[in-house]
């Protein structure tokens, strides 16, 4: 086996102090969200009807972004609790993939001499990939750039692209991290609980954990492990481990993705389930998607959509 690589959490120094400890047991998180907002957040549980029943997609706007960086935190570790790895669409074991008709692929670009965010959204049939609708948004940046803190920078913008969308995904599939982040809710997780829909983290690049390099092939993967002073547990995830599998019965490490190789000796993506699926059918739906390039066609092709919105603005 060879030698795990080492977990780079230079950004994430406010996780192993004492502040951050104190700060999941204050009663500060309850008190920045009110009753109000605690309600809506838990009415977003998804419907095990719901994923075919919806005509257009809607939006639970279960809380304001207008917070601080403590805040942000404060609420990130409250929102956690709410996330869960069972997909809807296969529950009992029935149906699981072959019940997906389409799929969603989101990106962000940022301006930041003009402080602005460009989402791009295309839907596509499932698996057929064929393209069914674009939408787009270009908003300004209210949220400073802070490693995982990303949601609060780019989500309002992604949200405004999909009020506009007509075809409602089955699958959302976004260019971040789902629980593999040192709080257990990067963008896709985030954008999960909103969009009440199935969401993925597709990611080129690690956030935080380690892993055994998985083998050349194309489909090969290995697990993305994370261990850090306050980690995300399984026991904060709805519905067990979701596909996942502990490391060891006496190791403190546990899985928050896959490093999956998606084109031969060509370096692996990072997958992980944001809402609503387990990693396993996560990696299924990303194998899905792969069209002889690295980058699964729905985030690659948003990629490229948001990145002509900004060279055309």
């Amino acid at each position: 086996m060879k030698p795990l690589k080492n977990c780079f959490l230079f950004f994430e120094r406010a996780l192993a102090s004492r502040e951050v400890e104190d700060l999941e047991r204050s009663r500060e998180i309850k008190e920045i969200l009110s009753s109000r907002q605690a309600r809506r957040i838990k009415s977003s549980t998804f419907s095990e009807d719901s994923i075919w029943n919806f005509t257009s997609l809607k939006i639970n706007n279960i809380h304001p972004w207008n917070l601080s960086v403590k805040e942000a935190i404060a609420l990130q570790l409250e929102l956690r609790k709410k996330i869960t790895l069972v997909p809807p669409f296969c529950k009992g074991g029935q149906g699981g993939i072959l019940n997906i008709k389409t799929i969603a692929g989101a990106d962000m670009a940022i301006d930041e001499e003009r402080g602005l965010g460009f989402a791009g959204i295309i839907i596509y049939s499932f698996p057929g990939l064929e393209e069914l609708e674009r939408q787009n948004a270009v908003l300004p940046l209210k949220f400073p750039y802070i490693p995982g803190l990303l949601a609060f920078r780019e989500a309002p913008v992604l949200l405004a692209a999909f009020e506009k969308v007509k075809t409602t995904p089955d699958v959302v599939m976004i260019d971040g991290q789902g629980i593999a982040h040192p709080r257990g809710m990067g963008i896709a997780s985030h954008m999960g609980l909103f969009l009440n829909r199935p969401t993925i983290g597709c990611a080129k690049s690690r956030l935080v954990g380690e892993y055994d390099e998985p083998g050349i092939n194309i489909g090969d993967w290995s697990y993305l492990y994370f261990q850090c002073p306050n980690p995300p547990r399984p026991p904060f995830v709805k519905g067990g481990l979701g596909g996942f599998k502990r490391r060891s019965k006496s190791d403190e490490v546990f899985p928050i993705g896959a490093v999956l190789r998606t084109r031969k000796n060509v370096k692996p993506i990072f997958v992980s389930p944001g809402h609503l699926i387990d990693l396993q059918m996560s990696i299924q739906i990303v194998m899905s998607c792969l069209d002889r390039t690295r980058i699964p066609k729905p985030t690659r092709e948003a990629d490229h959509f948001v990145a002509r919105l900004k060279s055309d603005r």
